[in-house]
């Protein structure tokens, strides 16, 4: 989410929604923001530990979140578009990781 705010400089909207993917046994965190969005080329970056566009930033959190993600059978993807905004979706198994059937 700090992220997100950080990308609306001049103010903007940041959402963050549940829901249950009862299908795939999965929640999924949504959190959206309005902001100037995300490159292509930065999107394909994501993740990488200590990439970063920011002034003053380590670039480990994105890296460490997901890592924790997949660690617990879940993941982390972004849809960004320019002059847009960006939507992270972070989906987690609802039942603990060696216990789904």
């Amino acid at each position: 989410a700090t992220n997100g705010l950080d990308a609306m400089e001049h103010g903007g909207t940041l959402s963050i929604t549940a829901e249950a993917l009862e299908d795939q046994k999965m929640i999924e965190l949504q959190i959206s923001d309005t902001g100037q969005g995300i490159s292509v080329s930065d999107l394909k970056e994501m993740g990488r530990p200590f990439f970063t566009t920011r002034a003053g930033k380590v670039g480990l959190g994105v890296a460490i979140s997901k890592r924790i993600a997949q660690a617990y059978g879940g993941d982390i993807t972004y849809d960004s578009k320019m002059g847009k905004g960006t939507t992270v979706r972070i989906r987690l198994p609802i039942e603990p990781v060696g216990e789904r059937s």
